[in-house]
Protein backbone atom coordinates (compact mmCIF):
# COMPACT_ATOMS: atom_id res chain seq x y z
CA UNK A 1 0.00 0.00 0.00
CA UNK A 2 2.72 1.97 0.88
CA UNK A 3 4.63 1.61 -2.42
CA UNK A 4 1.41 2.62 -4.28
CA UNK A 5 0.78 5.60 -2.53
CA UNK A 6 4.49 6.46 -3.30
CA UNK A 7 4.35 5.85 -6.92
CA UNK A 8 1.03 7.61 -6.93
CA UNK A 9 2.54 10.80 -5.70
CA UNK A 10 5.58 10.46 -7.58
CA UNK A 11 3.52 10.39 -11.10
CA UNK A 12 2.11 13.95 -10.09
CA UNK A 13 5.41 15.04 -9.71
CA UNK A 14 6.57 14.64 -12.74
CA UNK A 15 3.46 15.68 -14.57
CA UNK A 16 3.69 19.19 -12.38
CA UNK A 17 7.28 19.08 -13.64
CA UNK A 18 6.49 18.18 -17.91
CA UNK A 19 3.94 20.87 -17.38
CA UNK A 20 6.46 23.40 -16.13
CA UNK A 21 9.25 22.72 -18.21
CA UNK A 22 6.63 22.90 -21.21
CA UNK A 23 5.25 26.45 -20.54
CA UNK A 24 5.84 29.21 -23.61
CA UNK A 25 6.41 32.67 -23.32
CA UNK A 26 3.53 35.18 -22.13
CA UNK A 27 1.30 36.10 -24.99
CA UNK A 28 0.79 39.66 -26.05
CA UNK A 29 -1.68 42.13 -23.80
CA UNK A 30 -5.03 41.41 -23.84
CA UNK A 31 -7.72 44.22 -25.51
CA UNK A 32 -8.47 47.45 -23.34
CA UNK A 33 -11.53 46.84 -21.04
CA UNK A 34 -14.30 49.02 -21.22
CA UNK A 35 -14.03 52.17 -19.82
CA UNK A 36 -15.11 52.17 -16.40
CA UNK A 37 -18.14 55.07 -14.66
CA UNK A 38 -16.97 58.75 -14.91
CA UNK A 39 -16.21 59.76 -11.31
CA UNK A 40 -17.43 62.25 -9.19
CA UNK A 41 -16.78 66.19 -10.14
CA UNK A 42 -13.49 67.71 -8.58
CA UNK A 43 -13.98 70.85 -6.76
CA UNK A 44 -13.65 74.14 -8.69
CA UNK A 45 -10.08 76.01 -9.18
CA UNK A 46 -9.25 79.16 -7.95
CA UNK A 47 -10.89 82.29 -10.30
CA UNK A 48 -8.03 83.22 -13.05
CA UNK A 49 -6.83 86.76 -13.89
CA UNK A 50 -9.48 89.21 -15.35
CA UNK A 51 -9.11 89.46 -18.76
CA UNK A 52 -8.67 92.49 -21.27
CA UNK A 53 -11.43 94.87 -21.39
CA UNK A 54 -13.88 94.75 -24.59
CA UNK A 55 -14.18 97.25 -27.18
CA UNK A 56 -16.57 100.58 -26.32
CA UNK A 57 -20.19 99.58 -27.73
CA UNK A 58 -21.95 101.80 -30.03
CA UNK A 59 -23.26 105.33 -28.86
CA UNK A 60 -27.11 104.96 -27.82
CA UNK A 61 -30.05 107.38 -29.32
CA UNK A 62 -29.56 110.43 -27.61
CA UNK A 63 -32.12 111.19 -24.23
CA UNK A 64 -34.95 113.69 -24.11
CA UNK A 65 -34.39 117.39 -24.23
CA UNK A 66 -34.30 119.09 -20.79
CA UNK A 67 -36.16 121.74 -20.00
CA UNK A 68 -34.70 125.31 -21.00
CA UNK A 69 -32.75 127.25 -18.66
CA UNK A 70 -32.44 130.67 -17.52
CA UNK A 71 -30.98 133.33 -19.67
CA UNK A 72 -27.63 133.87 -18.58
CA UNK A 73 -26.22 137.18 -18.34
CA UNK A 74 -25.63 139.50 -21.10
CA UNK A 75 -22.07 139.38 -22.46
CA UNK A 76 -19.94 142.27 -23.03
CA UNK A 77 -19.92 143.65 -26.82
CA UNK A 78 -17.68 142.39 -29.72
CA UNK A 79 -16.74 144.48 -32.52
CA UNK A 80 -18.93 146.12 -34.19
CA UNK A 81 -21.73 145.79 -31.87
CA UNK A 82 -24.30 148.39 -30.66
CA UNK A 83 -26.50 148.17 -27.69
CA UNK A 84 -29.37 150.57 -26.83
CA UNK A 85 -31.17 151.39 -24.03
CA UNK A 86 -34.79 153.46 -23.36
CA UNK A 87 -33.37 155.76 -26.13
CA UNK A 88 -33.27 155.92 -30.46
CA UNK A 89 -30.30 156.38 -32.93
CA UNK A 90 -29.23 154.41 -36.11
CA UNK A 91 -26.58 151.93 -36.08
CA UNK A 92 -24.36 151.42 -39.26
CA UNK A 93 -23.64 148.23 -41.03
CA UNK A 94 -19.73 147.58 -40.55
CA UNK A 95 -17.64 146.56 -43.72
CA UNK A 96 -17.89 142.82 -44.66
CA UNK A 97 -20.84 142.10 -42.93
CA UNK A 98 -23.90 140.80 -43.75
CA UNK A 99 -25.98 139.18 -41.00
CA UNK A 100 -26.99 140.64 -37.89
CA UNK A 101 -27.75 139.21 -34.25
CA UNK A 102 -30.45 141.41 -33.49
CA UNK A 103 -32.02 141.08 -29.87
CA UNK A 104 -34.89 143.67 -28.38
CA UNK A 105 -36.90 143.71 -25.76
CA UNK A 106 -39.74 146.53 -25.01
CA UNK A 107 -40.40 148.39 -22.15
CA UNK A 108 -42.25 147.44 -18.78
CA UNK A 109 -45.72 149.33 -17.95
CA UNK A 110 -46.17 150.91 -14.95
CA UNK A 111 -48.18 150.21 -11.91
CA UNK A 112 -51.57 151.33 -11.59
CA UNK A 113 -53.12 153.16 -8.71
CA UNK A 114 -54.74 152.21 -5.45
CA UNK A 115 -57.98 154.18 -3.81
CA UNK A 116 -59.78 153.65 -1.22
CA UNK A 117 -63.92 152.97 -1.29
CA UNK A 118 -66.61 151.99 1.04
CA UNK A 119 -65.34 148.52 0.42
CA UNK A 120 -61.40 149.39 1.59
CA UNK A 121 -58.67 149.83 -0.19
CA UNK A 122 -58.81 148.93 -3.93
CA UNK A 123 -55.57 148.43 -5.35
CA UNK A 124 -53.92 149.12 -8.82
CA UNK A 125 -53.01 146.36 -11.35
CA UNK A 126 -49.89 145.55 -11.75
CA UNK A 127 -48.02 146.79 -15.19
CA UNK A 128 -47.33 144.46 -18.61
CA UNK A 129 -44.10 143.17 -19.24
CA UNK A 130 -42.58 144.02 -22.91
CA UNK A 131 -42.25 141.22 -25.52
CA UNK A 132 -38.95 139.46 -26.35
CA UNK A 133 -37.77 138.76 -29.83
CA UNK A 134 -34.11 137.92 -31.09
CA UNK A 135 -32.97 136.34 -34.62
CA UNK A 136 -30.73 136.59 -37.23
CA UNK A 137 -31.30 139.22 -40.52
CA UNK A 138 -29.49 139.72 -43.66
CA UNK A 139 -27.88 143.00 -44.65
CA UNK A 140 -26.08 144.95 -46.46
CA UNK A 141 -22.62 146.78 -45.65
CA UNK A 142 -23.11 150.64 -45.23
CA UNK A 143 -26.96 150.42 -44.87
CA UNK A 144 -27.91 152.46 -41.73
CA UNK A 145 -30.55 150.95 -39.43
CA UNK A 146 -32.85 152.89 -37.23
CA UNK A 147 -33.13 152.06 -33.41
CA UNK A 148 -35.96 152.65 -30.96
CA UNK A 149 -35.30 151.17 -27.25
CA UNK A 150 -38.56 151.34 -25.37
CA UNK A 151 -38.90 153.52 -22.42
CA UNK A 152 -40.07 152.01 -19.04
CA UNK A 153 -44.00 152.98 -18.07
CA UNK A 154 -44.66 155.59 -15.73
CA UNK A 155 -46.38 154.59 -12.16
CA UNK A 156 -49.47 155.82 -11.14
CA UNK A 157 -49.89 158.77 -8.80
CA UNK A 158 -51.79 157.11 -6.27
CA UNK A 159 -51.79 154.18 -3.24
CA UNK A 160 -54.10 153.93 0.28
CA UNK A 161 -51.55 155.08 2.76
CA UNK A 162 -52.12 158.70 3.53
CA UNK A 163 -53.27 161.60 1.85
CA UNK A 164 -53.57 161.05 -1.68
CA UNK A 165 -51.85 162.95 -4.45
CA UNK A 166 -53.61 164.02 -7.51
CA UNK A 167 -54.70 160.74 -9.47
CA UNK A 168 -52.26 160.45 -12.44
CA UNK A 169 -52.38 156.90 -14.39
CA UNK A 170 -50.23 154.83 -15.63
CA UNK A 171 -48.76 154.42 -18.90
CA UNK A 172 -47.42 151.79 -21.14
CA UNK A 173 -44.20 150.60 -22.19
CA UNK A 174 -42.52 152.42 -25.22
CA UNK A 175 -41.56 149.40 -28.67
CA UNK A 176 -38.19 148.50 -28.94
CA UNK A 177 -37.65 148.31 -32.51
CA UNK A 178 -35.28 148.12 -35.45
CA UNK A 179 -35.72 149.29 -39.04
CA UNK A 180 -33.97 149.75 -42.51
CA UNK A 181 -33.57 153.60 -42.94
CA UNK A 182 -35.97 154.19 -45.80
CA UNK A 183 -37.22 150.95 -46.12
CA UNK A 184 -38.77 147.81 -44.26
CA UNK A 185 -39.06 146.86 -40.31
CA UNK A 186 -36.98 144.33 -39.33
CA UNK A 187 -38.52 143.41 -35.59
CA UNK A 188 -40.86 145.12 -33.49
CA UNK A 189 -40.71 144.34 -29.45
CA UNK A 190 -43.89 145.94 -28.03
CA UNK A 191 -43.97 147.47 -24.83
CA UNK A 192 -46.25 146.10 -21.99
CA UNK A 193 -49.44 147.86 -21.41
CA UNK A 194 -49.92 149.98 -18.11
CA UNK A 195 -51.44 148.76 -14.86
CA UNK A 196 -55.00 149.83 -14.33
CA UNK A 197 -56.16 151.84 -11.95
CA UNK A 198 -59.54 151.30 -9.31
CA UNK A 199 -62.64 151.31 -11.50
CA UNK A 200 -65.10 153.49 -10.05
CA UNK A 201 -68.79 152.62 -9.98
CA UNK A 202 -71.53 150.43 -8.39
CA UNK A 203 -69.72 148.38 -6.65
CA UNK A 204 -66.02 149.84 -7.37
CA UNK A 205 -63.34 147.80 -8.63
CA UNK A 206 -59.65 146.75 -8.14
CA UNK A 207 -57.48 147.76 -11.18
CA UNK A 208 -56.70 144.97 -13.52
CA UNK A 209 -52.99 144.28 -14.90
CA UNK A 210 -51.47 145.53 -17.79
CA UNK A 211 -51.65 142.79 -20.71
CA UNK A 212 -47.64 141.36 -21.85
CA UNK A 213 -46.59 143.40 -25.31
CA UNK A 214 -46.82 141.48 -28.59
CA UNK A 215 -43.40 140.51 -30.87
CA UNK A 216 -43.32 140.83 -34.46
CA UNK A 217 -40.48 139.51 -36.94
CA UNK A 218 -40.17 139.86 -40.32
CA UNK A 219 -37.67 139.39 -42.65
CA UNK A 220 -35.68 137.18 -40.72
CA UNK A 221 -33.07 134.33 -41.67
CA UNK A 222 -33.41 132.64 -38.77
CA UNK A 223 -35.81 133.18 -35.33
CA UNK A 224 -34.29 132.50 -32.62
CA UNK A 225 -36.72 133.52 -29.91
CA UNK A 226 -39.63 135.07 -29.95
CA UNK A 227 -41.85 135.27 -27.00
CA UNK A 228 -45.19 138.29 -26.30
CA UNK A 229 -44.66 139.78 -22.55
CA UNK A 230 -46.37 138.82 -19.34
CA UNK A 231 -49.05 140.45 -17.94
CA UNK A 232 -49.67 142.05 -15.19
CA UNK A 233 -51.49 140.47 -12.24
CA UNK A 234 -54.90 142.18 -11.17
CA UNK A 235 -55.41 144.28 -8.02
CA UNK A 236 -57.42 143.47 -4.60
CA UNK A 237 -59.12 144.71 -2.45
CA UNK A 238 -57.11 145.08 1.09
CA UNK A 239 -54.14 143.70 -0.26
CA UNK A 240 -50.90 145.28 -1.90
CA UNK A 241 -50.96 146.11 -5.38
CA UNK A 242 -51.18 143.44 -8.29
CA UNK A 243 -47.89 142.69 -9.42
CA UNK A 244 -46.08 143.44 -12.09
CA UNK A 245 -45.03 141.62 -15.29
CA UNK A 246 -41.68 139.26 -15.86
CA UNK A 247 -38.85 138.78 -13.43
CA UNK A 248 -38.51 142.15 -12.24
CA UNK A 249 -35.45 142.78 -14.93
CA UNK A 250 -35.11 144.58 -17.93
CA UNK A 251 -39.15 145.02 -19.66
CA UNK A 252 -40.54 143.67 -16.35
CA UNK A 253 -43.73 145.75 -15.68
CA UNK A 254 -44.49 148.05 -12.40
CA UNK A 255 -46.56 146.94 -9.43
CA UNK A 256 -49.65 148.46 -8.99
CA UNK A 257 -50.73 150.70 -5.65
CA UNK A 258 -52.52 149.05 -2.71
CA UNK A 259 -53.28 148.91 1.01
CA UNK A 260 -49.61 148.17 1.96
CA UNK A 261 -46.18 147.69 0.19
CA UNK A 262 -46.18 151.11 -0.91
CA UNK A 263 -47.63 152.99 -4.01
CA UNK A 264 -47.71 152.07 -7.74
CA UNK A 265 -44.10 150.96 -9.35
CA UNK A 266 -42.67 152.21 -12.93
CA UNK A 267 -41.84 149.76 -15.41
CA UNK A 268 -38.39 148.50 -16.66
CA UNK A 269 -36.98 149.79 -19.90
CA UNK A 270 -36.15 148.02 -22.66
CA UNK A 271 -33.60 147.63 -24.80
CA UNK A 272 -31.80 146.56 -28.22
CA UNK A 273 -28.74 144.69 -29.18
CA UNK A 274 -27.05 144.41 -32.39
CA UNK A 275 -24.15 141.93 -32.91
CA UNK A 276 -22.64 141.36 -36.28
CA UNK A 277 -22.01 137.52 -36.80
CA UNK A 278 -21.05 135.51 -39.88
Amino acid sequence: MRVVESVRCLRFVVVAVLVGACSGEAGPPGPAGAAGAVGAEGPAGAAGEIGAGGAPGARGPAGVNGDRGDAGEQGPAGPGASSFVASSGTYTVPDGVTKLVIEARGGGGGGGSAQGASGGCLSGGGGGEGALLRGIFAVTPGEVLEVTAGTAGRAASQSCSGAPPPRVDATGGGTSSVKIQGGAMLASAEGGAAGGSMISGTPSQPGTGGAGGAATITNALVRLDIADGKPGSNGVSNAPGGAGGGDGGAGSGGKGGGFSGGGPVAGQPGFVVILPTL
